[in-house]
């Protein structure tokens, strides 16, 4: 059960990993938020930032792909980090 006290995105993924049965190794979490990248790395799952504008990945020190749009190659490069 997720305790409402503690509604983090970390604790919500734990939970939604956990309840639903699904392998983090098997899950990639997209997200434009700094806090996305540390919610997706302490539950295991691999991360790529969107940089949708509003991200705030240029105030940190960042150490992982990050996307402008969601166009044909990108959505290629997405679907080959699965094979």
């Amino acid at each position: 059960k997720l305790n409402l006290e503690e509604k983090t995105k970390k604790s919500m993924l734990k939970y939604l990993l956990k309840s639903e049965s699904i392998p983090s190794d098997k899950c990639l979490y997209i997200g434009d938020r700094y806090d996305d990248y540390i919610s997706s790395k302490s539950n295991g799952i691999a991360f790529l930032g969107a940089n949708w504008g509003e991200s705030d990945f240029k105030d940190y020190g960042i150490n992982f792909e990050i996307i402008d749009n969601l166009d044909l190659y990108t959505i290629n490069y997405i679907v080959d980090i699965f094979k």
